[in-house]
């Protein structure tokens, strides 16, 4: 008792030549001039008030900057802005050179309240991961999500991505500027809806037209996928530029620039690279192969399955075509080709029909044919100085009027029925003529002629309005007309 009476009163005697200075110390020394208390010594410390984590949280009125050590915790906590703060260290902090011997149950960088975490570079909001409570959005990328108002369950990954955006919900943008106008439009209230921007600027600017409403379910995965589209929706753009132009609705493009210029055109499917690339007004085509319906601009209702298919077709419509180059310099409409090159060179023809690789290969203008078999009818057409003719054939067989169309005449090689193997195989100007057999009416050039068995009329060359029926029926008759042959010779 009597040593603290005496130490008080030395304490305050001290003070008093210090000028309201207090210094603690075993050498006598002064107090810092810069301290009001000065505690020096080399084998003991100082002891600051030690609670637990609910003493600490039940002080009354807590002065800012107060100081105590959380005995639960094992760190120090001041009061600062109306809330207790640890008194981070190097064993206790996070570290800029790395961190060692974390436990994942306690260790970690986040909050433990309901509020965003938020990253910032260069002090702008470069990402925030939002509890349900806030809307449940997460960005990562300087400026993402920059303008998100009342949007909840969005993802955006990447700088400038869904940078406009303010109330629409759960959107994906995952690449530099993707979604970087979603819901920008100056009367905007409705719309922009459950889009997915995967890629560098894809869907840039949906949105961002004079529309309030549509711009919706739009999904694009490439760089510029869906880049300028403004109100479409209900498109899906997979591939670098797919889709890149579109204004329309209900289209499908996977591969790289398939779509590409497609502006209001609607329902269309594309599936290769380029396919239905010039697309921007034609409705409702579909294209399966590399460049197939490339240079299709206001062409409808048509198909083509195989590279190069309908390639050169700008405004024909209700074509199909299957096979590698199928009705390749088309531009005519209602025809149906299938096999590879099937009616090749056909421009403005329309209304034929070819099944087999490379069947009616050389027709251009003719129309209402039909081609069966391989190479059937594929000079058809053809001649070097044809001006119209070649109309109205059918061809049933492979090389079946192969040579139909080929000659150096102005018309006629008309209304021919070929059906069997070669029938009708060196026809080029004869027309009306019928064959049905292997081989019938072989070498015909001759007009009005009727041939049903196998080899019947086989030689027959200028000879007319002959009739054979059986197998070899007149097979040597070559220039004879008007005779009738109803059985095969003995």
């Amino acid at each position: 008792m009597k040593k603290t009476i005496s130490f008080c009163m030395l304490l305050i005697i001290f003070c008093n030549v210090a000028f309201s200075q207090v210094g603690i110390n075993a050498d006598n020394s002064n107090p810092d001039n810069s301290a009001m208390l000065d505690v020096k010594s080399t084998a003991k410390g100082i002891l600051f008030p030690r609670m637990t984590t609910s003493q600490r949280l039940a002080v009354i009125s807590p002065a800012e900057g107060l100081l105590v050590y959380d005995t639960d915790l094992g760190a120090y906590h001041y009061y600062h802005a109306g809330a207790w703060l640890p008194v981070t260290t190097g064993s206790t902090g996070w570290q800029l050179t790395g961190n060692s011997g974390l436990n994942q149950a306690t260790n970690f960088i986040g909050t433990i309240d309901n509020s965003p975490l938020v990253f910032r570079v260069n002090n702008g909001v470069s990402g925030k991961i939002e509890p349900v409570s806030w809307g449940g959005n997460t960005s990562i990328g300087y400026n993402s999500l920059f303008s998100n108002n009342t949007g909840c369950s969005n993802v955006a990954m990447g700088a400038g991505s869904l940078y406009s955006n303010t109330t629409a919900s759960n959107l994906v943008a995952i690449g530099d500027s993707a979604l970087f106008y979603n819901g920008s439009a100056p009367s905007y209230s409705s719309g922009g809806f459950n889009n997915t921007a995967v890629g560098s600027k894809a869907l840039h600017f949906n949105g961002s037209g004079s529309y309030t409403s549509g711009f919706s379910n739009n999904t694009a995965v490439g760089f510029n996928a869906l880049y300028s589209n403004t109100w479409g929706e209900n498109n899906t753009a997979v591939g670098s530029r797919a889709l890149y132009a579109n204004l329309g609705t209900f289209n499908t493009a996977h591969g790289a620039s398939a779509l590409y210029a497609n502006t209001s055109g609607y329902q269309n499917t594309a599936n290769g690279a380029f396919s239905l690339s010039s697309n921007t007004t034609g409705w409702s085509n579909t294209a399966q192969g590399f460049w197939s319906l490339s240079q299709n601009s206001e062409g409808y209702y048509n198909t083509a399955n195989g590279s190069m298919a309908l390639y050169l077709n700008t405004t024909g419509f209700s074509n199909t075509a299957t096979g590698a180059w199928a009705l390749v310099n088309n531009t005519g409409s209602s025809n149906t080709a299938n096999g590879s090159s099937a009616l090749f060179r056909n421009t403005s023809g329309y209304s034929n029909v070819a099944m087999g690789a490379g069947s009616l290969y050389s027709n251009t203008t003719a129309s209402n044919l039909v081609a069966i078999g391989d190479s059937a009818l594929y000079y058809n057409g053809s001649g070097p100085v044809y001006f119209y003719g070649g109309f109205n054939n059918t061809a049933i067989g492979s090389k079946a009027l192969f040579y139909n169309g080929s000659g150096s005449g102005t018309s006629g090689a008309s209304h021919n029925t070929a059906v069997g193997y070669k029938a009708l195989y060196s026809n080029t100007f004869g027309e009306n003529n019928t064959a049905v057999g292997s081989r019938a009416l072989y070498a015909n050039l001759g007009i009005n002629n009727t041939a049903n068995g196998s080899s019947a009329l086989t030689a027959n060359t200028s000879g007319s309005h002959n009739t054979a029926h059986g197998a070899f029926a007149l097979s040597s008759n070559t220039t004879g007309s008007n005779n009738t042959a109803a059985e095969m010779p003995h």
